[in-house]
């Protein structure tokens, strides 16, 4: 995922109200969608339905957020704190990335050394 183009996509409409900037954000939006309906029939264990729990809420937040503006973009100035809550949403979101990664990458290491034990367990009793 894009997050770092999402960002400037969304940053860009912010600042100007120019809808041209939101089309990679639209882009990467569809595609964040797809992927966390797609980790849903991956997960397993609570860590990952906590995480995958609060990925939905962070993209329904961030969809909000442009929704309200696009609704209101002339109605009123965007301030620094408008533009720094947007900033903290996308380091929750990317927060949120990296630790799916970091708790799928040791699944992944506990299982292939699973594998591995069972494979010389195997070996073991073959040669005995």
């Amino acid at each position: 995922i894009d997050a770092l183009n999402m960002e400037t996509s969304q940053r860009g409409y912010l600042l100007s109200g120019v809808g041209k900037f939101l089309e990679p954000y639209k882009e990467t939006i569809v595609i964040l969608d797809a992927d966390v309906e797609a980790l849903a029939g991956l997960i397993d264990g609570q860590t990952h339905v906590a995480h995958l729990s609060s990925l939905r809420q962070q993209v329904a937040d961030l969809k909000s957020i442009i929704e309200s503006h696009i609704k209101r973009v002339n109605a009123r100035r965007l301030t620094v704190k408008d533009l720094d809550d947007s900033r903290k949403r996308m380091e929750r979101l990317r927060a949120t990335l990296d630790a799916i990664v970091s708790d799928e990458k040791s699944l992944l290491a506990g299982r292939e050394q699973a594998a591995l034990d069972q494979e010389r367990h195997y070996q073991y009793t073959l040669f005995m």
